[in-house]
């Protein structure tokens, strides 16, 4: 990881990409905005719907979202909310999910 300030979302997602993670930021509404990983539109939309859909969920028994994860066959999908924004992350193992964290923080302070 670099400890530099990068000036853009863009420059953190090839930072990110520099160092094997490949992302997505997703506004809530499903509008993609910059991406490393193949994503569509269509696919965006789904995956800002199944984070507005788990928050409401978890509102309603007075809990709040920090994250999704998605496991798959050797990966897994890792989905942050970030207020009016969403970082889509796929990961091999916790250590990348730990940087996965660290670049999250990073994006939200630019957002």
């Amino acid at each position: 990881m670099v400890d530099s300030n990068p000036a853009s979302i863009d420059d953190i997602l090839t930072d990110m990409k520099n160092n094997g993670l490949n992302a997505a930021i997703i506004r809530n509404d499903g509008i993609l905005i910059s991406s490393t990983i193949q994503l569509n539109e269509s696919n965006a939309s789904i995956i800002s719907l199944l984070t507005n859909v788990s928050d409401a969920i978890l509102k309603g028994i007075g809990d709040k979202q920090k994250e999704i994860e998605i496991s798959m066959e050797g990966m897994y999908l890792i989905i942050i909310s970030l207020g009016n924004h969403i970082l889509c992350g796929i990961i091999k193992n916790r250590e990348e999910k730990k940087n996965l964290r660290y670049y999250a923080d990073k994006i939200k302070q630019i957002l």
